[in-house]
């Protein structure tokens, strides 16, 4: 029998902390709430404790371990075993998902480690990583509102972007080695010590000597020098360090009594003045140091314990934790000149230095559980001094006090399993009460199982700090994850090489091993979870000495070999236990357990989640099973429960406090859940990107009124309802409204990156998204979250300027799929009148079934029949319905950016003015909420900060709740000073929008609005199958139209540019010179310019006849062109575009175009009207020498171009250019959108019947470097 030892004392010490906790019940008492208000909460605390399981709450509460949480749950709410958590539930998905209210899928964290698609294979990302968060937090969206926030040891608060200007504190930064110093072997060292990444050194101690300032010795002093080796990045930052040790015996009694251990810093000279340390057996102790280098003048510290001195000095053990400092910031701090650069070192010079229990030298074995345990609840020395310091020095009032604790997760790691009969199928587990599993019990059940008390305790006496400090708050209680026991460690590195899928084992986490020959399969594990990552030709980089990725083909093949090779997996030592739970494809991600996991470019394209008591840290190398060394885990399934086998994958929800419901139970609520309600509570807008409900059900259920004094009955109030009470749960209305804006027909996905990769040979792969046959089960998602109804809408431009799958057909489908869809409204954009308003009037309105609204298009003062103003909807009935009024705007200049005659008598009046009169006349006939919806949009800005027309009329709004709107493809989400919602959505269905209005039906008032943005990924997803029929049928129909001849080119018109690049991205290409031209001649602009990246196939038919090219069989000359062919050049559906720009933009786009020379790249510029040259070899963004204008006749000899600000230009590109697509300038909100550029190109080469295209030196290069032009 092994077992850990625990000193009596500490035992004593542990089981002492729990007659001292004293619960607070629920903070202060609760304030009665004016006649029909809804509770809110004006100071919220949201605590999490990692990893902490919520039977294991309701078990030690019960017990009196807990008290404050205790009070939280007698007088408030819980869920009925806690919440589910994102998958896979740990800490790096677990913490963002409850911070964002939205999935991994959405949030982008999909594990601790995980693998960027499109990163070098060789590369691994951690969920820590600055800025790699992709969604919004609850901390932001309440610093944007205007609360003071305050996050400590809430992980990844520090990691957000933008940083949050509240005081945050979030983990350490270490700068050394741990380990122990002893004289005597201990067992499996150095072995257990090396692999597990801590120091074991193994000294003789020796007569001391040279020591002055020291207490006398009554046994003669022994001595030795400890290291305390540098590990610090950048290495300058730290020093090895060196201390010496001053063993001696302090007892007088006659007999060798070594007690005392002497820690003197080398530089001091064995000087015991200088000691920094004196410890008896048992002892802690912490030292203070200063760093160096970039780090010079801050604070650092660790921890040293004598953890054995024999009294005849035989037996001498010291171990030391890692050199740490605090991670803080508060960037926001006035209180001083120098407090916010200061904060950090306030908290690392003044109090103690940061530390928690650290596993590694628990497993290897160098420590014992006491020692470990000590570690780990000394994490309240600091951080309970961190809270006091920031609320009641700094003066820092909270209104969002976010607060963590990591000691339950570090416990429950180390002692689970060795309290646990049986694994979770009833097979009993060898580890029970026997660390080394050889028979021999260590009796030792209560003590370990008050290891994990204690931890609970710890958490639950900081959220009673927290309570203290930020007295009469709403709390919130919840964890990151739950825990299982386990006990063995998979080797997915050896499952795959055994597979033949890797010829090395890589045992390093997310990382292919150096000696694998092919480098094309590497697994990303934490926890219960392994994501596998497929290096994929095309898609992943390339390995310089390695083979090409797996083609298309190989891929599938390869995933269900992974597949098999884990789902095969077998543990020798315990035959028929399974050891996998279920292997997924990266598809099937999009719904685990009733989450969404799928995150297009993050997610492993296999993913393993294994079955307790297996689980993938900690393998042994060479074994693909093997003892783990460790007890407890997180990150399987997220329904993962069975409490009478200890297991339970759910994280813990409580909530109590002013604004909260007494005694109250709530069902399936999910870690998403929780960010929105906090919002809510707070009265702020949620989180820009959360996916969850607001959990109004956890509001308290009023009384009934009581009778007015000397009897009757209470008069009536607002709603027909008695007065003298608050507004309860049944009492509210929460109305849910989903949008696109700009539609423009596109029936079918496009494409667009999930990632922002910057590194050198990375590659940002995209992803379908969009798409009508994708939006509607993604909207029907979202209707299913919405509680009382939902309204769908776009503001206008759904048709004109579409694709040729709507634009062939009269746009006639768009609307038929809009009916499919969902939609009940629409506005009216310029586009929509681009075949005139007679068409739109007598063939495309008669189709909708749903409404079209504009209450500034008008005849003579009069809406015609086929739109109207506004539209009233009616949710619920009887004395709890909310009536809620959508009136639509059109963009005052749409009849001047479309054909003269298209909107015929019709005239576009005031939008602002059309809006408020409707919005006045609504109010009086007693609506609830009005929303203004149409085709105006943001120009410039930010999301939060938008400005243009569409801001002024939300500015001017009176009587007016919401405002939405479209046409300049821009996303913006921001509450404007006179408390109007306001949200735009960028074009074409990648993104949607939904606003929450809640309405108290007892007062008729919107006492909460919200919205949140979302990208619709395809993959995952599974198309609705009438409108994929509907697509599949018009592409069927497409293909007979697009091999119609519309005219001939008399010389071949290639893709390849003339300097014989294949892609026609280095210099002037023919294909180019066609596409410019016929933008500059349909618009009249000055200048025309495109990306070559656009430009995507010939634009002549092949001489060899295809049955599959929308070509004839012909013999050149000439050479025709038919409408298909020009689809193939521009397939992406791209809006021709103009604006009017200066001449040093103009000399900006060209410089962007040029800079990436002699490098072949899609941002190389085709023009029209101009003749540029430039100096290859001149600094990028200082290369053009000279632009001059084409003459007539379309040579160079025109006049020269002014290229300053004084300059006015028009210019007509495409929508992706002009959007900054390409390194260009960004124009979003400037230019204006015309018609589908592929269309417009068709249209000129129509009308020219016979083009000849040539080279006409309209790019030119000089210097050394330059491409050749080929004749």
């Amino acid at each position: 029998m092994r077992t850990r030892r625990l000193f009596p004392a500490a035992l004593a010490s542990l089981i002492a902390l729990f007659p001292l906790a004293v619960g607070l019940g629920a903070a202060g008492a609760k304030q009665r709430p004016s006649t029909r208000d809804v509770p809110k909460a004006s100071k919220v605390i949201l605590f999490a404790a990692d990893g902490m399981r919520p039977d294991l709450v309701d078990r030690y509460a019960a017990s009196g371990a807990m008290p404050t949480m205790r009070a939280l749950m007698r007088d408030g709410v819980k869920g009925v075993n806690g919440l589910k958590q994102g998958f896979p539930p740990n800490t790096g998905v677990g913490w963002y998902t409850l911070a964002t209210g939205t999935w991994p899928s959405e949030h982008g964290s999909t594990n601790n480690t995980f693998h960027r698609t499109g990163d070098l294979f060789t590369n691994r990302t951690s969920f820590a990583t600055t800025g790699i968060l992709q969604a919004d937090t609850i901390q932001q969206a309440a610093e944007r509102a205007g609360k003071t926030v305050v996050s400590v040891e809430w992980v990844g608060s520090r990691n957000i972007s933008p940083a949050l200007a509240g005081p945050v504190v979030d983990f350490r930064s270490f700068f050394s080695d741990r380990g122990v110093i002893t004289s005597y072997d201990l067992p499996g060292q150095p072995g257990l010590a090396n692999q597990f990444g801590v120091t074991y050194q193994r000294v003789t101690l020796t007569t001391a000597t040279g020591w002055t300032g020291v207490p006398t010795s009554y046994s003669p002093a022994r001595e030795q020098r400890l290291k305390v080796a540098n590990t610090a990045f950048p290495a300058t930052a730290n020093v090895d360090r060196f201390y010496d040790l001053y063993i001696y015996d302090s007892t007088n009694d006659g007999q060798t009594n070594y007690d005392r251990t002497i820690v003197v810093p080398a530089e001091s000279g064995k000087n015991g003045a200088q000691a920094v340390s004196n410890l008896a057996r048992g002892d802690w102790d912490e030292i203070k140091l200063a760093l160096t280098g970039p780090r010079a003048g801050q604070t650092a510290g660790f921890y040293v314990k004598l953890i054995d001195l024999s009294a005849d000095g035989s037996q001498f053990r010291l171990y030391y934790t890692s050199i740490a400092r605090v991670n803080a910031t508060y960037t926001g701090c006035t209180a001083t000149p120098t407090c916010a650069s200061d904060f950090e070192e306030q908290l690392a010079s003044r109090f103690p230095t940061s530390t928690a229990a650290d596993f590694a030298p628990l497993e290897a074995e160098i420590v014992d559980e006491d020692t470990y345990v000590q570690q780990g609840l000394m994490w309240a020395d600091a951080h309970w001094a961190y809270m006091r310091y920031i609320v009641n020095d700094l003066g820092v009032k909270p209104d969002l006090f976010l607060v963590g604790n990591p000691v339950t997760d570090e416990f429950s790691h180390q002692f689970m399993g060795l309290v646990t009969k049986t694994d979770i199928d009833g097979r009993p587990n060898p580890y029970y009460d026997d660390l080394n599993a050889d028979g021999t019990k260590d009796n030792r059940v209560p003590a370990r199982e008050g290891f994990i008390r204690s931890a609970y305790h710890e958490a639950d006496s900081t959220l009673k700090l927290a309570r203290q400090l930020v007295k009469n708050a709403t709390t919130f209680v919840s964890s990151d994850h739950g825990f299982a026991p386990q006990w063995m460690a998979i080797n997915a590195g050896k499952v795959l090489q055994d597979a033949g899928l890797a010829s090395a084992e890589s045992l390093s986490n997310c990382r292919v091993a150096a000696a694998d020959t092919s480098q094309r399969v590497k697994a990303c594990w934490a926890g219960g979870t392994a994501q596998i990552y497929l290096r994929r030709d095309g898609r992943d980089p390339a390995i310089s000495g390695r083979p090409a990725g797996y083609s298309a083909t190989q891929y599938e093949d390869v995933r269900q070999q992974v597949k098999a090779a884990f789902m095969n997996l077998t543990d020798p030592a315990t035959p028929g236990r399974p050891v996998i739970d279920r292997v997924l494809m990266k598809e099937e991600l999009r719904n685990v357990d009733g989450t969404d996991a799928l995150h297009p470019s993050r997610s492993g394209d296999v993913v393993v989640i294994a079955r307790p008591p297996y689980q993938f840290d900690a393998a042994e190398p060479g074994k693909r099973i093997a003892f783990s060394h460790f007890f407890g885990q997180h990150g399987y399934a997220p329904n993962l429960v069975n409490i009478a086998r200890n297991v339970n994958m759910h994280g813990t929800f409580i909530a109590g406090g002013p604004a909260i419901a007494k005694k109250k139970s709530l069902r399936n609520v999910r870690a998403i859940d929780v960010a929105p309600t906090v919002a809510f509570l707070l009265r702020i807008p949620g989180p820009q990107n959360a996916r969850g409900r607001i959990l109004l059900d956890l509001l308290p259920t009023p009384a009934p009124p009581k009778p007015p004094p000397g009897g009757g009955t209470a008069a009536p109030g607002g709603g027909g309802q008695l007065t003298g009470r608050a507004a309860g749960p049944r009492d509210l209305k929460e109305i849910t409204i989903l949008n696109i804006s700009d539609y423009h027909g596109q029936l079918t996905p496009l494409t667009e990156a999930a990632d922002n990769l910057t590194g050198t040979g990375t590659i940002n792969q995209v992803y379908d998204i969009g798409g009508a046959a994708f939006l509607k089960p993604w909207f029907d998602a979202y209707r299913g979250e919405a509680r009382a109804g939902h309204v769908t809408l776009t503001g206008g431009d759904a048709v004109g300027a579409t694709p040729p799958i709507s634009s062939f057909f009269g746009d006639k489908p768009t609307i038929e799929a809009m009916n499919r869809m969902g939609f009940n409204l629409d506005g009216l954009g310029n586009h929509n009148f681009d075949r005139g308003q007679q068409y739109f009037r007598e063939q495309l309105v008669p189709l909708a079934k749903f409404r079209y609204l504009s209450a500034n298009v008008t005849q003579g003062g009069q809406t015609p029949p086929e739109w109207a103003p506004a539209k009233t909807f009616t949710f619920g009935s009887g004395k709890t319905r909310v009536r809620v009024a959508f009136i639509g705007f059109t963009n005052e200049d749409a009849p001047t950016l479309v054909r003269p005659d298209a909107f015929g008598p019709f005239q576009v009046t005031s939008a602002t003015d059309a809006v408020n009169a409707h919005a006045r006349r609504l109010k009086a006939k007693g609506v609830d909420a009005i929303v203004a919806f149409g085709h105006l949009g943001a120009t410039t800005g930010t999301l939060n900060d938008p400005q243009g027309p569409l801001v002024a009329l939300a500015d001017a709004a009176k009587n007016v709740n919401v405002v939405i709107g479209d046409h300049t493809d821009f996303q913006a989400l921001d509450r404007r000073p006179n408390g109007v919602l306001l949200t735009e959505n960028r074009s074409k269905g990648i993104r949607f929008t939904r606003v929450r209005l809640v309405i108290n039906t007892l007062n008729n008032r919107v006492i909460y609005k919200t919205a949140d943005w979302h990208r619709p990924w395809n993959i995952g997803v599974g198309p609705d199958p009438e409108l994929k029929a509907q697509i599949d049928s018009l592409n069927a129909q497409l293909t007979g139209q697009l091999s119609v001849v519309i005219g001939n080119s008399t010389r071949r018109i290639p893709r390849a540019d003339a300097c014989g690049q294949s892609a026609g991205r280095t210099c002037e290409s023919l294909e180019g010179n066609v596409v410019a031209d016929a933008l500059r001649a349909t618009y009249g602009t000055d200048f025309a310019l495109t990306n070559s990246g656009g430009l995507r196939a010939d634009l002549t038919c092949p001489t060899t006849d295809s049955s599959t090219d929308f070509c004839p069989p012909f013999t050149p000359p000439p050479y025709p062109i038919t409408r298909g062919k020009v689809l193939e050049v521009l397939p992406f559906g791209n809006v021709a575009s103009t604006v009017s720009i200066n001449g040093a933009e103009l000399k900006t786009m060209l410089e962007n175009g040029v800079s990436r020379m002699p490098a072949a790249d899609g941002r190389f510029p085709q023009v029209s009207g101009l003749c540029v040259t430039y100096n290859i070899t001149l600094p990028a963004g200082s290369r053009v020498v000279s632009v001059v204008r084409q003459a007539a006749n379309g040579t160079c000899t025109g006049p020269a171009v002014d290229l300053t600000a004084g300059s006015t230009y028009t210019l007509a590109s495409n929508d992706f250019t002009l959007s900054g697509g390409d390194s260009y300038p960004n124009f979003q909100g400037r230019f204006t959108t015309r018609e589908i550029m592929d269309q417009v190109v068709a249209d000129y080469i129509t009308a020219q019947g016979t083009i000849s295209p040539a080279i006409q030196g309209r790019i030119v290069c000089t210097g050394v470097g330059c491409p050749v032009v080929t004749p």
